[in-house]
């Protein structure tokens, strides 16, 4: 933050250089007290998505989820180049010789695979957290589906079946 609480960014050249002073300063004094590691500024947002991506278990491409995770960042900040990444340009009719109208649309496979890497990277955390925590995944899941099953307006034709299973019960017991 700049003066008065100002962004950083939004400080003119000069203010800029003050506040990078101060930072410095800052590290110079604290120098002594800490490692150099522990003086590193926090990686990048690129780097923790491509990190998330290292274990094994978790089957996410580090390359795919970068173009992804660029992609949906540039839509965020309002990038113009996303308009052509991940939009599909519909040629419709030729209005004089050589000349088509046009309509773009957004890309539903390019959105269907950010929201299907943002599910395996949550589900997978989540799982996670829960082994390591020491409970059950299975009795979480359990608990969590009867729970929804309290919480949600269900249609008056919803099959018991389902219903059952989503209680972990026996569709016969139902």
């Amino acid at each position: 933050m700049g003066p008065a609480g100002a962004p950083k960014e939004h400080l003119d050249i000069a203010g800029k250089e003050r506040v990078k002073e101060r930072d410095a300063e800052l590290l110079r004094r604290v120098a002594a007290e800490f490692t150099e590691d522990q003086l590193k500024p926090p990686p990048a947002y690129l780097n923790i998505v491509r990190d998330a991506c290292n274990p094994d278990d978790l089957d996410l491409d580090k390359d795919e989820v970068e173009r992804i995770w660029r992609a949906a960042s540039g839509a965020a900040h309002g990038m113009y180049w996303t308009n052509l990444d991940l939009q599909t340009v519909v040629v419709g009719d030729e209005y004089e010789p050589g000349h088509f109208r046009t309509t773009s649309q957004p890309n539903p496979y390019l959105m269907l695979e950010a929201l299907q890497a943002a599910y395996k990277m949550t589900q997978y955390a989540g799982l996670k957290y829960l082994l390591f925590a020491g409970a059950n995944p299975a009795e979480r899941m359990l608990s969590a589906r009867r729970w929804l099953v309290d919480q949600i307006t269900l249609k008056p034709d919803t099959d018991p079946d389902v219903l059952a299973r989503l209680k972990g019960e026996s569709p016969e017991a139902s």
